[in-house]
Protein backbone atom coordinates (compact mmCIF):
# COMPACT_ATOMS: atom_id res chain seq x y z
CA UNK A 1 0.00 0.00 0.00
CA UNK A 2 1.55 3.24 -0.79
CA UNK A 3 -0.06 7.09 -0.84
CA UNK A 4 0.70 9.63 -3.87
CA UNK A 5 -0.32 12.87 -2.39
CA UNK A 6 -1.83 15.40 -4.59
CA UNK A 7 -0.92 19.13 -4.73
CA UNK A 8 -4.17 22.11 -5.10
CA UNK A 9 -4.07 25.77 -6.01
CA UNK A 10 -2.07 26.66 -3.22
CA UNK A 11 1.33 24.66 -2.96
CA UNK A 12 2.12 24.77 0.07
CA UNK A 13 -0.45 22.11 1.24
CA UNK A 14 -1.31 19.02 -0.36
CA UNK A 15 -5.22 18.70 -1.31
CA UNK A 16 -5.71 15.10 -0.88
CA UNK A 17 -4.23 11.70 -2.55
CA UNK A 18 -4.72 8.59 -4.07
CA UNK A 19 -4.38 5.44 -2.29
CA UNK A 20 -2.68 2.36 -3.76
CA UNK A 21 -3.52 -1.22 -2.65
CA UNK A 22 -2.38 -4.36 -3.95
CA UNK A 23 -4.52 -7.62 -2.56
CA UNK A 24 -2.75 -10.61 -2.86
CA UNK A 25 -5.32 -13.54 -1.86
CA UNK A 26 -3.64 -16.29 0.44
CA UNK A 27 -2.19 -19.58 -1.11
CA UNK A 28 -5.04 -22.37 -1.66
CA UNK A 29 -7.46 -19.59 -2.14
CA UNK A 30 -8.65 -21.37 -5.45
CA UNK A 31 -8.66 -24.72 -5.86
CA UNK A 32 -6.06 -26.17 -8.13
CA UNK A 33 -7.16 -26.19 -11.68
CA UNK A 34 -9.76 -23.87 -11.20
CA UNK A 35 -7.60 -21.00 -13.09
CA UNK A 36 -10.48 -18.77 -11.92
CA UNK A 37 -13.66 -18.24 -9.48
CA UNK A 38 -17.38 -19.75 -10.75
CA UNK A 39 -19.60 -16.80 -12.16
CA UNK A 40 -22.84 -16.65 -10.21
CA UNK A 41 -25.46 -16.66 -13.03
CA UNK A 42 -27.82 -13.82 -12.34
CA UNK A 43 -31.07 -13.78 -14.43
CA UNK A 44 -31.41 -10.65 -16.62
CA UNK A 45 -27.97 -9.38 -16.39
CA UNK A 46 -24.44 -9.58 -18.22
CA UNK A 47 -21.66 -8.05 -16.40
CA UNK A 48 -18.93 -10.50 -15.02
CA UNK A 49 -16.11 -7.98 -14.48
CA UNK A 50 -14.71 -8.74 -10.76
CA UNK A 51 -16.17 -5.53 -9.20
CA UNK A 52 -19.65 -6.10 -10.33
CA UNK A 53 -19.19 -9.70 -9.23
CA UNK A 54 -18.27 -8.41 -5.67
CA UNK A 55 -21.30 -6.32 -5.30
CA UNK A 56 -23.66 -9.13 -6.70
CA UNK A 57 -22.05 -11.36 -3.78
CA UNK A 58 -22.81 -8.86 -1.10
CA UNK A 59 -26.43 -8.15 -1.96
CA UNK A 60 -26.97 -12.20 -2.48
CA UNK A 61 -25.49 -12.87 0.83
CA UNK A 62 -27.55 -10.36 2.79
CA UNK A 63 -31.07 -11.73 1.27
CA UNK A 64 -29.76 -15.06 2.04
CA UNK A 65 -29.04 -14.25 5.40
CA UNK A 66 -32.62 -11.94 5.42
CA UNK A 67 -30.63 -8.70 6.09
CA UNK A 68 -32.56 -5.41 5.07
CA UNK A 69 -30.12 -3.61 2.88
CA UNK A 70 -29.45 -0.38 1.28
CA UNK A 71 -27.86 -0.39 -1.97
CA UNK A 72 -25.69 2.91 -3.34
CA UNK A 73 -24.55 3.80 -6.35
CA UNK A 74 -24.70 6.58 -9.09
CA UNK A 75 -28.60 6.83 -11.59
CA UNK A 76 -28.33 4.57 -14.29
CA UNK A 77 -25.65 1.87 -12.53
CA UNK A 78 -27.86 -1.07 -12.81
CA UNK A 79 -29.47 -0.94 -8.93
CA UNK A 80 -32.91 -2.35 -9.48
CA UNK A 81 -31.28 -4.46 -12.43
CA UNK A 82 -29.15 -6.28 -9.70
CA UNK A 83 -31.56 -6.88 -6.94
CA UNK A 84 -34.26 -7.81 -9.21
CA UNK A 85 -31.81 -10.67 -10.63
CA UNK A 86 -31.03 -11.44 -6.65
CA UNK A 87 -34.61 -11.78 -5.96
CA UNK A 88 -35.81 -13.75 -9.63
CA UNK A 89 -32.17 -16.15 -8.41
CA UNK A 90 -33.27 -16.56 -4.87
CA UNK A 91 -37.26 -16.99 -4.70
CA UNK A 92 -38.73 -17.12 -8.72
CA UNK A 93 -41.87 -17.41 -7.54
CA UNK A 94 -42.06 -14.97 -4.82
CA UNK A 95 -43.49 -11.53 -5.01
CA UNK A 96 -41.18 -8.12 -6.19
CA UNK A 97 -42.29 -4.80 -5.72
CA UNK A 98 -41.00 -2.03 -6.04
CA UNK A 99 -41.88 1.46 -4.35
CA UNK A 100 -40.59 4.29 -6.21
CA UNK A 101 -40.92 7.66 -4.76
CA UNK A 102 -41.50 9.40 -8.13
CA UNK A 103 -44.86 7.74 -7.85
CA UNK A 104 -45.58 9.16 -4.03
CA UNK A 105 -48.07 11.46 -5.77
CA UNK A 106 -51.06 9.27 -4.70
CA UNK A 107 -52.56 8.91 -1.48
CA UNK A 108 -52.31 5.03 -1.68
CA UNK A 109 -48.85 5.26 -2.66
CA UNK A 110 -47.65 3.58 0.70
CA UNK A 111 -49.14 0.61 1.65
CA UNK A 112 -50.32 -0.55 5.08
CA UNK A 113 -48.29 -3.00 7.03
CA UNK A 114 -50.16 -5.81 6.55
CA UNK A 115 -50.54 -5.20 2.09
CA UNK A 116 -46.55 -5.56 2.26
CA UNK A 117 -45.18 -8.38 -0.01
CA UNK A 118 -45.04 -11.51 2.56
CA UNK A 119 -44.36 -15.48 2.57
CA UNK A 120 -40.89 -14.67 0.96
CA UNK A 121 -41.54 -11.77 -0.74
CA UNK A 122 -39.28 -8.56 -1.53
CA UNK A 123 -39.65 -4.55 -1.50
CA UNK A 124 -37.97 -2.21 -3.10
CA UNK A 125 -38.18 1.22 -1.82
CA UNK A 126 -35.77 3.54 -4.76
CA UNK A 127 -35.12 7.56 -4.86
CA UNK A 128 -36.03 7.43 -0.81
CA UNK A 129 -34.40 10.76 -0.92
CA UNK A 130 -37.03 12.58 -3.38
CA UNK A 131 -39.68 11.90 -0.31
CA UNK A 132 -41.35 14.23 1.95
CA UNK A 133 -40.41 14.42 5.88
CA UNK A 134 -43.90 13.00 6.57
CA UNK A 135 -43.53 10.73 3.80
CA UNK A 136 -40.24 9.26 5.09
CA UNK A 137 -41.80 9.11 9.02
CA UNK A 138 -44.67 6.91 7.39
CA UNK A 139 -42.58 4.51 5.43
CA UNK A 140 -39.89 4.01 8.66
CA UNK A 141 -43.05 3.59 10.85
CA UNK A 142 -44.74 0.76 8.46
CA UNK A 143 -41.51 -0.44 8.05
CA UNK A 144 -40.73 -0.36 11.57
CA UNK A 145 -43.76 -2.36 12.45
CA UNK A 146 -42.77 -4.86 9.57
CA UNK A 147 -39.60 -5.81 12.32
CA UNK A 148 -41.65 -5.53 15.31
CA UNK A 149 -44.63 -7.59 14.38
CA UNK A 150 -41.09 -10.49 13.82
CA UNK A 151 -42.63 -11.26 9.71
CA UNK A 152 -39.48 -9.80 8.28
CA UNK A 153 -38.13 -13.06 7.66
CA UNK A 154 -41.09 -13.32 5.42
CA UNK A 155 -40.32 -10.05 3.78
CA UNK A 156 -36.51 -8.80 2.66
CA UNK A 157 -36.60 -5.22 1.97
CA UNK A 158 -34.00 -3.24 0.34
CA UNK A 159 -33.52 0.42 -0.37
CA UNK A 160 -31.55 2.66 -3.50
CA UNK A 161 -29.44 5.28 -3.22
CA UNK A 162 -27.70 7.89 -5.08
CA UNK A 163 -23.97 8.28 -3.55
CA UNK A 164 -24.30 11.85 -1.53
CA UNK A 165 -24.77 12.88 2.35
CA UNK A 166 -27.68 11.14 4.49
CA UNK A 167 -29.44 13.03 7.04
CA UNK A 168 -32.28 13.63 8.78
CA UNK A 169 -35.49 11.72 8.60
CA UNK A 170 -33.68 9.42 5.41
CA UNK A 171 -31.52 8.99 8.22
CA UNK A 172 -33.71 7.95 10.58
CA UNK A 173 -35.07 5.72 7.60
CA UNK A 174 -31.69 4.08 7.11
CA UNK A 175 -31.36 2.40 10.60
CA UNK A 176 -33.43 -0.11 9.36
CA UNK A 177 -31.16 -1.31 6.90
CA UNK A 178 -28.09 -2.07 8.61
CA UNK A 179 -26.03 -2.93 5.91
CA UNK A 180 -24.68 -1.21 2.82
CA UNK A 181 -23.30 -2.38 -0.58
CA UNK A 182 -21.27 0.50 -2.79
CA UNK A 183 -22.58 -0.59 -7.15
CA UNK A 184 -19.40 0.61 -9.06
CA UNK A 185 -19.91 3.21 -11.98
CA UNK A 186 -19.81 1.50 -15.59
CA UNK A 187 -16.19 3.21 -15.80
CA UNK A 188 -14.81 1.09 -13.09
CA UNK A 189 -15.94 -2.31 -14.36
CA UNK A 190 -15.34 -1.17 -18.29
CA UNK A 191 -14.52 -4.22 -19.75
CA UNK A 192 -17.62 -6.14 -19.24
CA UNK A 193 -18.80 -3.84 -22.13
CA UNK A 194 -17.80 -6.58 -24.17
CA UNK A 195 -20.40 -8.94 -22.59
CA UNK A 196 -23.14 -5.89 -22.25
CA UNK A 197 -22.96 -4.83 -25.43
CA UNK A 198 -24.02 -8.05 -27.29
CA UNK A 199 -26.39 -8.49 -24.43
CA UNK A 200 -28.00 -5.27 -25.01
CA UNK A 201 -27.99 -5.61 -28.70
CA UNK A 202 -29.45 -9.29 -28.76
CA UNK A 203 -32.70 -7.54 -27.15
CA UNK A 204 -33.05 -4.65 -29.10
CA UNK A 205 -32.52 -6.10 -32.50
CA UNK A 206 -35.60 -7.58 -33.92
CA UNK A 207 -34.52 -7.48 -37.30
CA UNK A 208 -31.62 -9.85 -37.59
CA UNK A 209 -28.10 -10.54 -36.25
CA UNK A 210 -26.64 -7.20 -35.37
CA UNK A 211 -23.15 -6.86 -34.11
CA UNK A 212 -20.52 -3.99 -32.70
CA UNK A 213 -17.51 -3.82 -34.81
CA UNK A 214 -14.27 -3.68 -33.37
CA UNK A 215 -13.28 -0.28 -34.18
CA UNK A 216 -16.46 0.90 -32.77
CA UNK A 217 -16.05 -1.38 -29.51
CA UNK A 218 -12.96 1.10 -29.09
CA UNK A 219 -14.85 4.02 -28.46
CA UNK A 220 -17.92 3.13 -26.60
CA UNK A 221 -14.69 1.54 -24.14
CA UNK A 222 -13.17 4.70 -24.25
CA UNK A 223 -15.93 6.41 -23.13
CA UNK A 224 -16.96 7.73 -19.65
CA UNK A 225 -20.33 6.70 -19.84
CA UNK A 226 -21.59 9.06 -16.86
CA UNK A 227 -25.45 8.11 -17.24
CA UNK A 228 -23.76 4.51 -16.66
CA UNK A 229 -25.63 0.86 -17.87
CA UNK A 230 -28.49 3.15 -18.38
CA UNK A 231 -27.13 5.85 -20.63
CA UNK A 232 -24.71 2.42 -22.92
CA UNK A 233 -28.50 1.32 -23.02
CA UNK A 234 -30.16 4.63 -24.71
CA UNK A 235 -27.17 4.62 -26.98
CA UNK A 236 -27.27 1.57 -28.60
CA UNK A 237 -30.90 1.66 -28.87
CA UNK A 238 -30.44 4.96 -30.67
CA UNK A 239 -27.91 2.83 -32.83
CA UNK A 240 -30.33 0.49 -33.81
CA UNK A 241 -32.58 2.53 -34.80
CA UNK A 242 -30.70 3.04 -38.34
CA UNK A 243 -28.42 0.31 -38.15
CA UNK A 244 -30.59 -3.01 -37.35
CA UNK A 245 -28.83 -5.99 -39.38
CA UNK A 246 -25.08 -6.46 -39.95
CA UNK A 247 -22.55 -4.56 -38.12
CA UNK A 248 -21.96 -1.25 -36.16
CA UNK A 249 -19.31 0.77 -37.50
CA UNK A 250 -17.83 4.06 -35.62
CA UNK A 251 -19.63 6.16 -37.82
CA UNK A 252 -23.50 4.50 -36.44
CA UNK A 253 -22.32 5.70 -32.93
CA UNK A 254 -24.26 9.07 -31.58
CA UNK A 255 -21.89 12.27 -30.90
CA UNK A 256 -21.26 11.63 -27.23
CA UNK A 257 -19.21 8.96 -28.14
CA UNK A 258 -17.01 10.48 -29.77
CA UNK A 259 -15.93 12.55 -26.55
CA UNK A 260 -13.41 10.34 -25.29
CA UNK A 261 -10.16 9.43 -23.38
CA UNK A 262 -7.19 9.49 -25.33
CA UNK A 263 -6.69 5.99 -24.49
CA UNK A 264 -8.30 3.04 -23.02
CA UNK A 265 -8.14 4.04 -19.26
CA UNK A 266 -8.14 0.46 -16.49
CA UNK A 267 -10.76 0.09 -13.56
CA UNK A 268 -7.65 1.41 -11.36
CA UNK A 269 -6.95 4.34 -13.46
CA UNK A 270 -10.64 5.22 -13.63
CA UNK A 271 -11.15 5.11 -10.05
CA UNK A 272 -7.56 7.22 -9.58
CA UNK A 273 -9.23 9.73 -12.16
CA UNK A 274 -12.65 10.27 -10.15
CA UNK A 275 -11.02 10.70 -6.60
CA UNK A 276 -8.35 13.30 -8.20
CA UNK A 277 -11.53 15.08 -9.23
CA UNK A 278 -13.52 14.69 -6.10
CA UNK A 279 -10.18 15.60 -4.22
CA UNK A 280 -9.92 19.07 -6.01
CA UNK A 281 -13.80 19.60 -6.06
CA UNK A 282 -13.76 19.06 -2.18
CA UNK A 283 -10.40 21.51 -2.04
Amino acid sequence: MYCRPLSGQDQRRPAGGVVHVKLIAPAGKLAAGTGSPRRRLMPGLADSGPLWLRSCDQVDAAMAAGRWLALEGEPGAGKLALLRAICRRRNPAGTFRVLDADDASGHDWLPAPGDLPGGGGSLVIRHPERLSAPRLRALRTALAQTLAAGTQKALWAAVTLSPGPVSGDLAGLLQLFPGTVELPPLRHHIEDLHELVPFFLSKLSQHGPLACSPEAMQLLLRSSWPGNTEQLWQVLRRVVHHRRTGSIHPADLPPECWTVSRRLLSPLESMQRDAIVQSLLDY
